[in-house]
Parts: structure tokens; C-alpha cells; sequence
């Protein structure tokens, strides 16, 4: 690139510059070189800067449904943020780095192209600071939604636990009249059925109550 000369080369083609040579058409005019690639970076940026307000949008929805207990699995969403934002950051931390005064000191340049380089590097680390801020607000947001996970999955096994520990005095029970043995109780009783559905139900009651006497929380 010179002041009258800029080519550039890519194996894929940039919106970036089909939306600049759009505007040439449409009667931009750059004077030099430097002007006409500071119009394609910083389209970039701006395209750049639509992606992250639309990554934004979507961390505050999962922040929404966080904070209001509707949480579901928004580990996807949230890994499409962290994936745009880490694609983002290697490029754009490269060229303003590159833009920099001290790597420009060797540079032939007019004052003119610069400033201009000056001014993009700057536009660049700004740019840069977002992007690593909706990247630590992704990695937070996800390990908050896998703790709230994971929490839910703890009351989910404890709710099962605490069922099937109440379980086990009717399942005793019933195991025992269960068994084909000679002088078996309520054999032979009136209502015996029902009698053991009530021994069923008081040594569940029972077994309840000790676990409430051990200090047992059984709150979900």
C-alpha cells in the first residue's frame, strides 16, 4: 500500500469491501490510499460491533431466564457468543497491534497516513475491549448456568433419594408378607390385608419422623 496504491488479496471475499465499493459507486471519493483502507476497516469494526450488540442481546436473555428461575440448557447460546467473540479478538488484537506507533517507526509513510493508522489502531483497541468484555461475561454466565445445573440436578437426585428412602419400611414390609412361610401373620385375619397397608403406612410415618428427628432436610 501506498499513498495512490492499495491491493490487497484473500481466498474468501470481505463484506467489508463489497460494502465499501458499493459506496464508491454511490459517489465516496477517498483521497489516498490510507482513506480507501480506513473505509474497509472500519466497516469492519462496525460490522464487528452489529455482531457483538446482537451476542449482547443474547446474554442478557440468558441472564433473564437466570435470574428468573426459568432457566434451560442455554450452554449452546452461550457457546455461540464465546465462539464469535474468540473469533473476533485474534484478528482485530492483531491489527491493532500492527497499527501501532512503535511498529510503524520504520514505515515510510506521509504524516497523513499516520495519523490514519493511528486513528484505526485506536477505533481497533476499543473495539478489542468490548470484545474481550463480552467474552468474560459469556465465561461467567456459563459457569453460572452450569452451577444452576448442576443444582438442579442435586434437588432432582435428592427428591429421588428421599423417596426412596421412605420407601424402604413399606417395601421391608411388604417383602415380609411376602414370603411363602408357615405361620405368616394376618394369615388367616379378618381385614388382614388392610391391617398390613396400615403397618405399611405407620412404619413410613415412623421412619418420616426419625428422619425429621435426625435433622434430615427434606425440603427440595
Amino acid at each position: 500500500m501506498t499513498d495512490r496504491l492499495l491491493v490487497t488479496g484473500r481466498r474468501h471475499s470481505l463484506a467489508a469491501v463489497e460494502e465499501v465499493h458499493n459506496t464508491l459507486s454511490e459517489g465516496f471519493a477517498p483521497a489516498t490510499a490510507f482513506e480507501l483502507f480506513s473505509a474497509i476497516v472500519l466497516t469492519f469494526c462496525k460490522s464487528a460491533s452489529e455482531r457483538l450488540a446482537a451476542a449482547t442481546k443474547q446474554l442478557d436473555d440468558v441472564e433473564d431466564h437466570l435470574v428468573t428461575e426459568r432457566l434451560a440448557d442455554e450452554r449452546r447460546r452461550i457457546k455461540d457468543v464465546r465462539r464469535l467473540t474468540v473469533s473476533l479478538h485474534r484478528p482485530i488484537s492483531a491489527q491493532a497491534a500492527l497499527f501501532q506507533d512503535e511498529n510503524r517507526a520504520g514505515w515510510e509513510l506521509s504524516a497523513g497516513a499516520h495519523e490514519i493508522l493511528g486513528s484505526l489502531s485506536a477505533r481497533l483497541k476499543r473495539l478489542d475491549r468490548e470484545v474481550v468484555m463480552v467474552n468474560d461475561r459469556a465465561r461467567l454466565l456459563q459457569e453460572e448456568v452450569a452451577a444452576e445445573l448442576a443444582d438442579e440436578s442435586n434437588r432432582s437426585l435428592k427428591a429421588l433419594a428421599v423417596m426412596s428412602a421412605l420407601l424402604l419400611p413399606g417395601t421391608l414390609i411388604v417383602g415380609i408378607f411376602g414370603m411363602n412361610t408357615a405361620e405368616l401373620p394376618l394369615t388367616h385375619t379378618h381385614g388382614g390385608f388392610l391391617l398390613a397397608l396400615l403397618l405399611v403406612v405407620a412404619a413410613t410415618g415412623l421412619f418420616y419422623w426419625l428422619l425429621l428427628r435426625a435433622g434430615a432436610d427434606l425440603k427440595f
